[in-house]
């Protein structure tokens, strides 16, 4: 019975964990949801599988939508601030940084380990331990040989800090979802270990 209780707890929290979709919407700003329906002119969605609160969102208003499988659809692009410098320099730079991190949020996929190692570290040795290779990955900004920057692009100072930026802050996010589901999981199977062992 409690190894059944604890393959349906893992079970619960591998699907609470891996089962959201992330709206960008063209203002940049991100929310992790459930995709119900993509229309021709709007978008369907809830907040978590749990919700029964249904969301409508203009398809004008998204940039993208990437799918919890990985495939993303992608809309239109990111808009740009009304209010800018009429600075030529500050211009060139702002449409440089747009376009990296547009080009960051499409491109740009952190390596399959750190996932990993965020979430084993905490699975096999507890969170606290856990922390090191999680903080180390988040805090870590990706070699500029290791991203998808076209050659035009390289020679572009603005363009290449603001793709790392958009990168380690894609590299962040990926590094503390993992590790928040390999804690979670840890803490279930001692909870089920100590609650087996009184009994």
């Amino acid at each position: 019975m409690k190894k059944n209780l604890l393959l349906l707890c893992l079970i619960f929290i591998s699907k609470l964990s891996f089962c959201q979709d992330i709206i960008t919407f063209k203002t940049g700003d991100e929310k992790t949801i459930k995709v119900l329906e993509v229309g021709q002119s709007e978008i369907k969605y809830k907040k978590d599988d749990s919700s029964t609160v249904l969301y409508t969102v203009a398809k004008t208003d998204v940039f993208m939508i990437k799918y919890k499988d990985g495939s993303k659809d992608v809309f239109g692009q990111l808009e740009k601030p009304t209010e800018m410098n009429n600075n030529n320099n500050n211009n060139s730079h702002y449409n440089s940084c747009a376009n990296a991190e547009q080009d960051a949020k499409v491109d740009y996929k952190p390596s399959a380990g750190v996932a990993l190692g965020s979430f084993f570290t905490p699975l096999c040795f507890g969170p606290l331990l856990g922390l090191i290779p999680t903080i180390s990955f988040a805090e870590t900004t990706p070699d500029v040989s290791n991203l998808a920057i076209s050659k035009k692009n390289r020679s572009d100072d603005a363009y290449v800090n603001c793709y790392q930026k958009a990168a380690r802050k894609q590299k962040a996010k990926t590094a503390w979802t993992w590790f928040a589901s390999g804690a979670a999981t840890w803490v279930i199977i001692v909870f089920a270990v100590v609650n087996s062992s009184h009994n």
